[in-house]
Order: C-alpha cells, then structure tokens, then sequence
C-alpha cells in the first residue's frame, strides 16, 4: 500500500513500509524517476519530508543535459515536435523557421533540446526561440517532445514522462527548469528581459456570427498548449482573437460607422441610424507638438482598466511596449496618431486616447506583381482613457481607421482583440470584421531566472 507523505514540484514522497520511503517524479503507474531512502535518514515532519523532495527535485534538475542543436537536428525533429499542435499553429511555425534560418535573416533562431544522462535527440525534449538583434524581448515558438509519439513508452531512465499535474506525454518540470535556465542564460547575454509565448488557444471563444448575421462555428480549444508554458512558469496574459476586415471587389471600403456621421445602414429590419460623436486623428509625424514624455504617459493612461490582455501590464510598461512596436518591420510611424474629441458640448477638443497603425507590404495580385507598400494595415492598438469611454468614441475610431485604410489603397485590415473584451469584440462585430484564427498570449520576465 502506498502512502502520500510529502511532495515539491513534480517529485512525490510515498511511503511503501514503517521503514523505507520512495520518491518519484510522475504517477504510481507511470515512474518517471525514482529514489529510495530509509526513515532514520529525514524526519518524519512534513517540512523534512517536502525538504527531501526538494533535494531530490534539485538533484532530477541537475541530471536534465541541454545542449544547442545544429540545423540538421532541426530539421529532423520539425515534422515530429509540431505533431500535437494544431494545424494551423504547426504550419504558421514551420514558415517562421524557414524564413529565419538562411543566413542573412535579421533574427536568430535559438533551438536547445534537453536529455538524461548523454545527449540522445530521440529522448529529448525540444525548445526553440527567437532573437531579434537590439529588442529587449524573445519570443518561444515551442516546447514538446522531439518525438511525441515514443512518449508513451519511455523507461524509468528518462525523466518526467508525465508533468506535475500527472498527464501522460506532457514535459516534465524538470525538462522545463534545465531548459528555461539555458535559455534564460542565452537570453540574458543578448539583453532580453521579456519572453513571449503564443500557443494554440486554450479556452472556447463564445460564438459570435459572422457579417451576415450567421453563427459561425468556434474553433476547439487545446487544453494541453497550456503544459509548456505552465512548466516553465509562464503567466497567461489572455487569448486573442485575430479578426480581418476586406476591401471590396471595386476597390472601395465599406465604412459602417463612420466618424461624425450617421452610421450606414440597411435592410428592412435595420433600427434607426446611431450617431457616433466627431473625433479628429492627429498624426505624430505631421508636426504634432506632443512630446515624447507626454505620448507614453497618453498611453500609459489608456492601460489603465483595460480589458485588452490586463497581465501585460505587469510585465512592461507603456514606454517598453511603444519601443518595442518601433522595433518591428511593420513600423510606420506617419501612422501613429492622437485623438481628440470634437464635441459641440466640450469648449475646446479634448485629447481622449491614441491609435497605432502598421503596415505590411506584400504583393497584391500575384507574385510577379509589384509590392505594394500598403498591401496589409494592421490596427496595433487603439486605446481610449478612462474618463472618455462608454461614449461611442471607439465606433467613431474605426470609421476613421476604415477611412484610413480607403486613402492608403490597403487591401486589408487585420487586429488582435482579447476575446474577453466585450465592448470592443461587439464594434468590430457591427463593423463586420471576421475571425481568422486564436491563440493565447503567456509571459516571464528573464530577471526571475536564477528563481525558475
């Protein structure tokens, strides 16, 4: 008979005699790792008991090889590791590999896989990150089994065949802890201080319906992309939702609310037209007097409440998160503007929040065509301050970024929204934007390493 006496981490203390005790990581029917040890070595006390599993977790740790892989390793464990993803998150993954792997890429992929005793890529668990040259943040791609498949039938010689919370196949914290440690040392040397880590959803969206009013069918979530990052004591900063928004076949843009105006609408069963109050973009770049110090704290501001990922704030400020929107290709800053409301009731306009635009360029009829430098707008963040909101001022904004969008000749607006954000997933409903896919956003900082 087997008794549960004490426990740290993913290492369990049972007792199978008055006399000897046993400490495994894992579950009583799938041992993982394991140590007997007699009573007269520790005492009975619960404090002892947890401090021996302690000792053993340090020791399973410190037994965990990780090593840096070369690109033909790979290249050999892409098609496996990727297996247990979805789809679509397995596909997104493999191309942002290509394109950072060839010499000459501005970002540094960072691949480490970690193995009991030598360092056997079949019984190892994989890792990979990026690195962008002079960003304070890294992003992790992934974390999982080389070969998810052998999972299943590892030895005792292996370690953490199950996680803490006794999943069969899921990385054990040990794998997570040796890994995070190489990588937070790597990250550390490049002058990261901030990781993100983007999975396949893990909670259902509500059901929403789509332009025509239809109900569209919810994606499933993956409750297990949630083991990686659990591992590596990742905090879940919410899931997002990525909605698009189409030009027409003419070329035009369907402005549904649009700024100062009436809002379009028709059918027969359409209620009266809302009227949404008039506000004005002003671009930084355009001789905008606003200086730096006044910019963040406006943004800084428009954090304060939100319901757009509220965990980020614990992580990074507003001045580090605008740096690093600078930081990316698809920086356009003739495409930052402040906002002012223009009410007839206020005596002068009122600075109310800020709208940040990027652009991606592409090509928009074919690959011989030429690029065009406005193929994609995406709307980065539009945040209104507190004292402003429940106004229609963020209806008002995206007829203004629609009107935007009509003057840059864009082919499409693309947005990233926390699906627990009501107010706004229901404007960017009534302005008849479309879902594309999910994921959920998780964050560390680099700082509480030496503690992982």
């Amino acid at each position: 008979m087997l008794f549960r006496v004490g426990s740290y981490s993913d290492v369990i203390l049972y007792s199978i005699s008055p006399a000897t005790l046993v400490a495994w990581t894992g579950s009583p029917t799938s041992v993982s790792r394991f140590a007997f040890m007699t009573r007269e070595s520790i005492s009975s006390s619960p404090s002892s008991l947890s401090a021996a599993a302690a000792e053993i977790h340090d020791e399973l740790d410190d037994s965990v090889q990780v090593w840096e892989l070369a690109v033909e390793e790979i290249a050999r464990v892409l098609p496996q590791t990727f297996s247990r993803l979805s789809p679509a998150r397995a596909s997104m993954l493999t191309d942002q590999i290509r394109e950072i792997l060839p010499a000459g890429s501005p970002q540094r992929l960072v691949c480490v896989a970690g193995a009991v005793g030598p360092p056997r890529l079949a019984e190892s668990v994989v890792a990979m990150a990026v690195l962008t040259p002079g960003c304070d943040t890294a992003n992790i791609l992934h974390l999982d089994w080389a070969f998810p498949g052998l999972a299943s039938e590892r030895t005792r010689s292996t370690v953490g065949h199950e996680s803490s919370a006794g999943v069969p196949g899921c990385v054990s914290n040990a794998h997570a802890a040796a890994i995070w440690r190489r990588l937070a040392a790597i990250f550390r040397r490049s002058g990261v201080c901030f990781v993100q880590w983007t999975t396949d959803p893990i909670a259902k969206s509500p059901p929403d319906g789509d332009a025509a009013g239809e109900p569209q069918a919810c994606p499933e979530p993956f409750p297990k992309a949630a083991h990686g990052p659990a591992a590596m004591q990742f905090t879940p900063i919410g899931t997002l939702e990525y909605l698009s928004l189409d030009r027409d076949r003419e070329g035009r843009w369907r402005v549904s609310v649009p700024a100062g105006e009436a809002a379009k609408q028709s059918g027969p069963q359409q209620s009266s037209p809302r009227r949404c109050p008039p506000v004005r973009l002003t671009p930084l770049g355009s001789g905008d007097a606003m200086a730096a110090s006044d910019w963040e704290q406006l943004v800084a501001r428009t954090y304060l409440q939100s319901l757009d990922c509220p965990p980020l704030t614990r992580f990074r400020t507003a001045g580090e998160i605008l740096a690093s929107y600078r930081q990316a290709a698809s920086y356009a800053p003739d495409l930052w503007y402040r906002v002012e409301a223009l009410d007839e009731s206020l005596e002068a306009p009122v600075t109310i929040g800020c709208v940040l635009l990027a652009r991606h360029p592409g090509r928009s009829a074919g690959a011989s065509a030429p690029i065009d430098r406005a193929c994609v707008l995406e709307l980065v963040y539009m945040g209104i301050v507190p004292e402003h909101r429940g106004r229609d001022y963020g209806q008002a904004l995206l007829g203004a970024i629609v009107e935007i969008c009509q003057q840059q000749q864009a082919e499409r607006l693309v947005l990233a929204v926390d699906q627990d954000n009501d107010p706004a997933m229901a404007a960017y409903r009534r302005l008849g934007m479309l879902r594309l896919f999910r994921e959920t956003v998780w964050a560390r900082a680099v700082e509480d390493a030496e503690n992982g």
